[in-house]
């Protein structure tokens, strides 16, 4: 078999491995994976208190309750998914012309790799890339609670999420995956590099245009081409000498590429906007 069953570059924000199309019922792709390994804390009112108070990422205090064994695995359960949901499958890394690492079978057809995310929820903190603290809300419909990539609350999960757009729409968020592309390296949110997101208002930091507040790194779950920068930034270790600058970028499927597209329009005349069609392209990091 290929090396590439066991090409694996280890912990360091995240671990990688890249699996051979001949180790899985696989026809044309090899598989990409990044594996991140959270470790879940929960948090509880201290005292064994049946109620206290925590301050969210904006200082406003909320009233937390006890987690109980079927809500702690309930909220684990639909973590996982909401992350995958979004970040598994969704890209394909093209490699240059000039390398033929990636070939099946050998001396076939160069093949591309499919982007692919593993989140594994460890059992204690040394095993794990990161620990998020995960507090239960009294009443996470009132209580709104804003999370951060070290906090969340138990509403993270929540499917019903929505935001107000620019345009009045309310746009389906999904605050785990948001979290977790942080987690992958994805620090800056879709339109910090905007001059008014560093000297005027955070909320423009989000999004000034409503394919902008979709992305899953503003206020929606959609992803675009420049969100494979994870796997992109990557690369070079599994294939060397290749440089992420000479990899392309394209996405997995149609499914993909309207990944998270879960609006509730406000028009008079029910016309939904139009959003561009991305093409697989060089993505400038």
């Amino acid at each position: 078999m290929s090396k590439y069953i066991e090409t694996y570059i280890g912990r360091h924000t995240f671990d990688s491995t890249i699996i051979h199309p001949g180790a899985v019922r696989l026809d044309e792709l090899f598989e990409y994976f990044l594996v991140l390994r959270v470790y879940l804390r929960q948090v509880n009112p201290k005292n064994g208190k049946l109620t206290d108070t925590m301050k969210d990422y904006d200082g406003d205090a909320r009233t937390i309750i006890p987690w109980d064994e079927a809500s702690w695995l309930t909220f684990k359960t639909q973590y996982v998914k909401r992350v995958v949901q979004v970040w598994d499958k969704g890209f394909l890394l093209i490699p240059p012309a000039s390398y033929d690492g990636f070939m099946w079978p050998a001396k076939g057809k160069r093949r591309d790799l499919l982007c692919r995310l593993k989140l594994v929820l460890e059992d204690a903190r040394p095993k794990a890339h990161v620990k998020i603290r995960v507090i239960r809300l009294q009443n996470p419909t009132v209580h709104n609670f804003r999370s951060d990539a070290g906090t969340y609350s138990s509403d993270v999960v929540d499917p019903r999420t929505r935001h107000s757009s620019i345009d009045g729409s309310d746009i389906l968020s999904n605050s785990a995956a948001h979290e977790v592309g942080h987690l992958l390296g994805l620090t800056k949110h879709i339109n910090a590099d905007d001059p008014q997101c560093k000297t005027n208002t955070e909320e423009i930091c989000y999004g000034s245009t409503l394919a902008q507040e979709m992305n899953v790194m503003g206020k929606g779950s959609m992803l675009a081409l420049k969100n494979a920068r994870p796997w992109l930034r990557r690369i070079h270790r599994h294939a060397p000498p290749t440089h992420h600058s000479d990899w392309e970028v394209g996405w997995a499927s149609a499914e993909a590429q309207m990944r998270g597209m879960g609006v509730k329009w406000i028009d008079e005349q029910g016309e939904k906007p139009k959003f561009p069609t991305y093409k697989p392209g060089l993505i400038d990091i």
